[in-house]
């Protein structure tokens, strides 16, 4: 019986899940993802950054929070892929 070729290792040693995704307070330095969204409060007013760039503006957190998860709906259905994270009060 014939054996099966050993198989190939397909990637490099992969990154903790902390390396990829930050958490609250860390810099956004290891992103692979193609859009990355931020939702942070300033003085009350809910900012949703995406890209670093403010796209809207909310006053409560809870809609922040819907705004980016809408417009990363529409990313999933055209199959890319999304991040997004909360930033600490300022």
């Amino acid at each position: 019986m014939p054996q099966a070729p050993p198989l190939a290792p397909v990637s490099t040693c992969i990154q903790t899940w902390h390396a990829i995704w930050p958490t609250v307070g860390e810099m956004l330095v290891n992103a692979n993802t193609p859009s990355y969204f931020e939702v942070s409060n300033i003085a009350g007013v809910w900012t949703v950054s995406k890209d670093s760039a403010p796209i809207e503006r909310h006053s409560n957190r809870a809609a922040a929070v819907l705004s980016v998860r809408d417009a990363m709906q529409v990313i999933f259905a055209r199959g890319a892929a999304a991040s997004w994270r909360l930033l600490r009060e300022a």
